[in-house]
């Protein structure tokens, strides 16, 4: 009976884990969730164990310290961050040269680098942020250059169904013709544009490939 309720105490607890500050922190929930059920059933086990009452420093939970906790969760705030904390401009030597849509996603590739594909709202608003801050237009690594109205990123990939991403006005791109094929963060948002001569250059945004880092 009393290791029934201790259950269901656990449970209840490992749903009061802190929400995640972003979507690439689930990671760090599922440690926190899985050190308070682990915790809990050791408990219930030593009570278990010795009629009900709990052997202070006899459970297995005191091997697994807070600092431990902290630095594996450290690890992977540090690998999901990854793509945030390498971006770069793609620029040939600083910031506002600007080069074409074809040209900035080249000037990536020599960086050792890859054009910043947006993944989700943060992504999206960190493009945002970069043309406010800086006050000009950002490339985005999408055209629909190989079949007019398909917006597809630079690898292929489908680039028209998120809800996040917002540039169509109904069922057209907005500014969208025949003659603009590329992707461009404005002023006022997302936008068709020409993708480029010597008139309309605009920087790009590249993040550092980095190797994946095991954690131990």
């Amino acid at each position: 009976r009393r290791g029934s309720m201790s259950v269901v105490a656990l449970i209840e607890s490992a749903l009061q884990c802190p929400p995640p500050v972003a979507a690439n922190m689930f990671l760090t929930n599922c440690i926190c969730c899985i050190v308070i059920i682990f915790c809990s059933i050791d408990r219930i086990t030593s009570q278990v164990d010795h009629g009900g009452s709990p052997m202070p420093g006899n459970s297995n939970c005191t091997n697994l310290r807070m600092e431990e906790i902290n630095r594996r969760i450290d690890k992977l705030q540090e690998q999901a961050d990854v793509r945030w904390s390498s971006l770069m401009f793609s620029t040939p030597d600083r910031f506002g040269a600007g080069l074409t849509w074809m040209a900035s996603l080249n000037e990536c590739w020599k960086k050792t680098a890859l054009p910043f594909v947006p993944k989700s709202a943060e992504d999206y608003q960190m493009y945002q942020m970069m043309r406010k801050i800086y006050d000009v237009d950002v490339w985005l690594p999408a055209s629909d250059v190989v079949q007019e109205g398909k917006l597809v990123w630079f690898d292929g990939q489908d680039a028209m169904g998120t809800d996040w991403l917002i540039w169509k006005s109904g069922t057209e791109f907005y500014g969208n013709s025949a003659d603009k094929d590329c992707l461009v963060m404005g002023k006022t948002g997302l936008r068709m544009h020409e993708c480029g001569d010597n008139q309309l250059v605009y920087p790009g945004m590249c993040y550092k490939i980095a190797p994946f880092k095991y954690i131990p």
